[in-house]
């Protein structure tokens, strides 16, 4: 039985700094920012150079015509935003903004200054510092192997942070255009980019498609999963494991073989029903033609098969199904009872009882 949920169980607990002039770098709570989804380690061409406390006005803040941000600078979020800080202080639980030496320096044409540190990230937030006349705050430099490095990674970090001021639908195809205009980003990356720089962003598909319409001159298509379902339906076919003339119809892109190859077995074990697969891919590369990528996805799916008739054969020469994999036990979620470790099926909560309480 679980225990009671308090009101105070629910606020999150961070520190808060309100002696700016005492900025501790140590104690932000903060990583390495702007990691793809399931990566501890920095996308290529980003390096990641210190954490320090900085000067407010030795940074050039690009709130106009900046590459990242579609609107520019929102007034009413920075007002917001510097009566926060002017009140709380410093939050070591927030990324601090993102900021790269420029060894040359760069001048501000508004102001005739040159400044040798450009922000990237956290502009609207450093706009609030300069509102509040706040001298220190903490910074995250970065130095990058390149343009496309630096903006496939500022990206990232815009695209994916809790919704406050999250980049928005202009934003991602702003940036995607004209990275793909200046070859940056291949259009059969496109996908995968928006996935993984903007996962913060509803309706991917629109967004996708918005992109897609600027490039329909090209001799390949940029396929969603709308347009996938919308051509199959035309052609008289499902996807999803729609069941047509006795068989279970799926679409399936690349990278995601093992999953179609487990619900088609489900669904062969389930309702006895066989299937067929229809495959797409997200379009060519630099690296990867189309047909490439075609013969890449076949070679995915003969790849399972094998995995597949190994255990056959071992259960032929041995009479004994051996599956390659064991299950030990649990990941420990349950921190108010006190779980801790792996957890054996011995220290769950057993099936029969589950099902009486149901």
């Amino acid at each position: 039985m679980s225990k009671e949920i308090r009101e105070e169980d629910l606020i999150v607990k961070t520190t808060f700094e309100t002696n700016l002039n005492n900025l501790d770098v140590s104690k932000v709570l903060y990583g390495f920012q702007g990691l793809d989804p399931g990566s501890d380690k920095l996308p290529e061409g980003v390096h990641y150079v210190r954490r320090k406390s900085k000067n407010v006005k030795e940074i050039l803040y690009r709130l106009i015509d900046n590459p990242y941000r579609y609107d520019g600078k929102d007034e009413k979020h920075c007002n917001d935003l510097g009566r926060f800080i002017g009140i709380k202080g410093y939050d070591y639980s927030q990324p601090p903004p993102v900021i790269e030496f420029i060894p040359n320096g760069i001048r501000d044409k508004g102001k005739g200054k040159k400044y040798f540190y450009l922000c990237y990230s956290g502009a609207q937030r450093s706009e609030a510092l300069l509102d509040q006349n706040i001298d220190k705050w903490i910074y995250d430099e970065y130095r990058y192997d390149s343009d496309k490095a630096r903006q496939w990674h500022i990206a990232g970090l815009n695209g994916s942070h809790p919704p406050a001021l999250v980049s928005s639908p202009m934003d991602a195809i702003n940036h995607s255009v004209r990275l793909i205009n200046e070859e940056k980003l291949d259009v059969g990356e496109l996908e995968k980019f928006i996935e993984i720089k903007y996962p913060s962003l509803s309706d991917q598909d629109g967004i996708i498609s918005k992109i897609k319409k600027q490039y329909e001159h090209r001799d390949e298509a940029i396929l969603t999963s709308k347009d996938v379902k919308t051509e199959m339906n035309k052609q008289g076919l499902g996807v999803g494991g729609k069941v047509i003339n006795g068989y279970a119809n799926w679409a399936c892109k690349e990278g995601y073989e093992d999953r179609r190859a487990i619900q088609s077995l489900l669904k062969y074990w389930k309702d006895g029903i066989k299937s067929i697969i229809y495959l797409y891919v997200n379009g060519s590369t630099s690296k990867e033609s189309l047909s490439e990528k075609r013969w890449k996805t076949v070679d995915a799916w003969s790849d399972i098969e094998s995995a597949l008739v190994l255990v056959f054969e071992e259960w032929k020469k041995t009479g004994e199904i051996v599956f390659p994999w064991d299950i030990k036990g649990f990941i420990s979620q349950r921190n108010k009872e006190g779980e801790t470790g792996i957890l054996t099926h011995d220290q769950i909560e057993p099936r029969k009882l589950l099902e009486k309480n149901a």
